[in-house]
């Protein structure tokens, strides 16, 4: 039985574009509005 596995890798593959979309939301905020860089500083880059 490798249904844990089943739903391991399931959960993997719908939650790796999640992880993908939001990280470009980021950079796409971090670009779109300089504030929010300021307020939120992500990943340690706001110089």
């Amino acid at each position: 039985m490798r249904r844990r596995h089943f739903y391991a890798t399931k959960g993997f593959q719908l939650l790796t574009p999640l992880f993908v979309m939001f990280d470009n939301l980021d950079v796409f905020l971090r670009y779109l509005l300089p504030t929010t860089s300021a307020i939120i500083p992500h990943h340690g880059a706001g110089t």
